[in-house]
């Protein structure tokens, strides 16, 4: 049997980012969106990469308890 991956729920910024990224690129999937990302952050110089860790890891963390359902 394997195991099974869990993380914490997204931030709500990033949940609502997410959702309106999929809206926006004809409804592709969160993990499409989500893959997408990591390439294009794999891809930047490392400056621009700390800059944006040092961004996320100050963001303040509102994490709800139901999201709303993009459409």
């Amino acid at each position: 049997m394997g195991r099974l991956f869990v993380t914490k729920p997204f931030d709500k910024p990033v949940y609502l980012l997410l959702q309106a990224l999929r809206v926006a690129h004809g409804d592709a999937s969160q993990w499409e969106v989500l893959q997408a990302a990591l390439i294009a952050f794999g891809g930047l110089n490392s400056n621009l990469r700390e800059a944006a860790l040092a961004a996320a890891r100050q963001a303040p963390s509102d994490q709800p308890e139901v999201y709303p359902i993009a459409s």
